[in-house]
C-alpha cells in the first residue's frame, strides 16, 4: 500500500450471491405489485417508495450504511452514500487491537472497526497501530520455522524454482464491461429486467474494486519459494510468505489479506489451484504459530494475535456469504 498518497478503501463492493438474491427479490415484488396496482392510489404509493428503495441498494448490498474508508496523511474518514461521515484523526486514536479476521481501533470518538469485506482492513489496521505505537516493520527472521526450499516443495518446484501464474480475465472485462453496462443503462426503462441485470453483474466482481482499482487488477503472478510477485497495470508488487494473513473467496475472486494489502486473485489463473494451496498452507502455517520467509519491509503476520476459539479452528479456503 502507497502511504504518501490518499486513498479510499471501498466496503464490500463485492456482495455475496445471497444478498443480491434477496435484494433482486425485493425490487421485483416492490414493482410487480406497483405494476398489479397501477392507476390506483395503492400502486402509486408503492412507486413513489421504489425511488428511496432504489437509493438504498448500495447500502443493502453492502450490509452496512459505511461506504467505504478514506485515509490521508491525517487520519481516516468513515464514508457514507454521499461522502460524508465520521472523521478521525491518529491524535485520535489512543490503541489498535488486531486480531486474524478484524481489528478495533479506539479513539475518543469511540471505536472504529476494520474487517472484511472492507478493502485492505489489515493495511489500514496496521498504518493506525504504527501511529499509536509508532511500531514499524521488524527485521526479517534470519532462520524462518519454515524455510523457502519447503514453501517451494508446496508450489511443486525445486528450491530455486518459480511458478507462473496468468490470467485473461480482466483483458476480458474490459471488452465485456462497456457493452454490458450501455445494455443495462438501456435496460432501466424497463425497471425489473434493468434492476436485476445490474445487480445481477454487482455480484460477479466486474464493477467490484479489481474492476475500479488499477492496483487491484492482477494480470500475472510469480511465486518462488522466498515471495510473491504480483502483477498488475501499475507494475509489480512482491509479499513476502511471512506476511500471508487469510485467504477468502468473494464473488468470481479470491482475495489473499496480507499486511501489505489485499491480493485479488482472479479466475481462470492459471495453475491457480497450486497457488492457492500453496497459500492456504502458508495462513495454516501462520495460525499454528510458525515464521515463513518475510521481505525486509513487511510487517510479520507473526505479530497479529491469532483469533480463538471458532476463529482459529477454521481451515482452508473461506466463503463469504
Amino acid at each position: 500500500m502507497d502511504l504518501e498518497r490518499p486513498s479510499f478503501h471501498r466496503q464490500n463492493d463485492v456482495p455475496g450471491r445471497e444478498r443480491v438474491k434477496a435484494v433482486v427479490a425485493l425490487v421485483l415484488a416492490v414493482l410487480v405489485i406497483a405494476l398489479i396496482g397501477a392507476g390506483t392510489a395503492t400502486g402509486y404509493l408503492l412507486a413513489a417508495a421504489a425511488v428511496p428503495l432504489a437509493l438504498t441498494l448500495p447500502s443493502a448490498l453492502r450490509g452496512t450504511w459505511r461506504a467505504g474508508v478514506r485515509r490521508d496523511a491525517g487520519g481516516l474518514r468513515e464514508c457514507g452514500p454521499l461522502g460524508f461521515g465520521r472523521r478521525v484523526s491518529f491524535e485520535q486514536m489512543r490503541a489498535v487491537e488486531i486480531e486474524a479476521d478484524h481489528a478495533i481501533v479506539h479513539t475518543t470518538e469511540g471505536p472504529l472497526k476494520l474487517a472484511p469485506p472492507l478493502c485492505d482492513w489489515l493495511a489500514l489496521a496496521l498504518v493506525c497501530r504504527e501511529a499509536v505505537e509508532g511500531q514499524r516493520a521488524e527485521a526479517a527472521e534470519p532462520w524462518p520455522d519454515i524455510s523457502a526450499a519447503q514453501v517451494a516443495t508446496w508450489l511443486g518446484l525445486p528450491p530455486e524454482g518459480e511458478l507462473e501464474c496468468v490470467s485473461g480475465y480482466h483483458a476480458i472485462c474490459s471488452l465485456v464491461r462497456p457493452p454490458l453496462l450501455a445494455l443495462t443503462l438501456a435496460l432501466l426503462i424497463i425497471p425489473p429486467i434493468g434492476l436485476a441485470l445490474w445487480l445481477g453483474t454487482s455480484a460477479s466482481g466486474w464493477f467490484g474494486p479489481a474492476g475500479r482499482r488499477r492496483d487491484q487488477r492482477v494480470l500475472e503472478v510469480r511465486a518462488g519459494g522466498d515471495a510473491i510477485a504480483v502483477r498488475t497495470p501499475l507494475g509489480w508488487r512482491r509479499f513476502g510468505w511471512g506476511s500471508l494473513v487469510e485467504v477468502a473467496r468473494r464473488g468470481a475472486f479470491t482475495v489473499v489479506t496480507t499486511t501489505q494489502g489485499d491480493v485479488w486473485l482472479p479466475p481462470g489463473l492459471s495453475d491457480g489451484d497450486l497457488l492457492i494451496r500453496a497459500i492456504e498452507q502458508a495462513v495454516e502455517a501462520r495460525r499454528e504459530g510458525l515464521t515463513l520467509p518475510r521481505l525486509p519491509a513487511e510487517v510479520s503476520a507473526a505479530a497479529i494475535s491469532r483469533a480463538g476459539g471458532e476463529a482459529s479452528a477454521r481451515r482452508g479456503l473461506t466463503v463469504v456469504p
